[in-house]
């Protein structure tokens, strides 16, 4: 390329043939010229209108022209290396391993994303993000905790603790044990709830109710008692952890030689619990006489 400043045109040369193939005329007197790196644009000074312009080399036809101060000699052209995203902050930082949770990513450079992706292979869906934020809607995963990145055409974001998402069960073991009081006055039968966290999770909040059949009533200082229904509530439990919940039935109205089974099932947690096997829990007991019940 030669910038022919008196015919106010830039000359395309074949150097093999040593001849000019064709002139790109230009609006100025073109003088400095620089070529970008993957030659798709050429670049001329125009001292006299203060301007530069840019020639599309696949079509030799002015692409642009911008003015830049005063009689620029010479022009340069270097790589700007765009900043990769960050994430500092994402809410919520859990939902449930099906998915489905739509969360909110804060940050810098997030805008023009590529991908979201929870881990490895998790792209997120309905992904919309502007220069500082982000909200996407979590893909199903298993249970566990994983790195949130968002990719950009300048990189992808670091993980790190401000940007880990959990997708969170908690496994609630539920058994009943029955414990036989009896007396000739005031014979009564304690039940005993254990409830446990087994993983992988911590437990949130879950609910218990235990039902009872007819004719029982039960009292309780650590459930809620409504007819033959009694609803124990447990809140905050680690992985690994038990606790128990208790409840008393008289046997004063019961029936001699009826077996009486009470079931208990959890009815409610978070998060969500993916092995229900172990929610259920059922002890049958026998009154034989006042002086003699029968629990298993």
């Amino acid at each position: 390329y030669l910038a022919d400043g008196g015919a106010h045109a830039v000359s395309v040369l074949d150097p093999a043939a040593g001849q000019v193939i064709t002139d790109i005329p230009v609006d100025t007197d073109p003088q400095a010229l620089a070529l970008s790196q993957d030659g798709t644009r050429l670049y001329v000074t125009g001292p006299s209108t203060a301007t530069v312009t840019a020639i599309d080399t696949a079509t030799g036809t002015v692409a642009a022209t911008s003015p830049v101060g005063r009689n620029p000699a010479g022009v340069a052209l270097s790589r700007l290396a765009l900043p990769a995203p960050v994430v500092i902050s994402i809410s919520p930082a859990s939902g449930p391993p099906s998915g489905g949770t739509e969360i909110t990513l804060t940050g810098s450079h997030l805008k023009d994303a590529t991908a979201v992706t929870f881990g490895p292979g998790h792209p997120a869906t309905d992904v919309t993000c502007t220069d500082t934020s982000c909200t996407a809607v979590a893909p199903p995963a298993d249970a566990g905790t994983v790195d949130v990145q968002v990719t950009t055409p300048a990189g992808t974001s670091a993980a790190g603790d401000t940007s880990r998402f959990t997708y969170a069960a908690a496994d609630l073991g539920v058994t009943l044990a029955a414990d036989p009081q009896p007396g000739l006055l005031g014979g009564r039968i304690t039940y005993t709830l254990t409830i446990t966290d087994h993983g992988p999770s911590a437990l949130g909040a879950a609910t218990v109710t235990a039902v009872l059949p007819a004719p029982m009533r039960a009292s309780s200082g650590d459930c809620q008692t409504a007819g033959t229904t009694v609803t124990c509530g447990v809140t905050g439990l680690a992985i690994g952890a038990s606790t128990t919940r208790r409840f008393t039935v008289p046997i004063g109205l019961l029936g001699v030689g009826l077996p009486y089974t009470v079931t208990a099932s959890r009815t409610a947690s978070t998060p969500v619990d993916l092995a229900t096997g172990n929610d259920r829990a059922a002890s049958t007991c026998t009154v034989v006489t006042s002086l003699i019940i029968g629990c298993r």
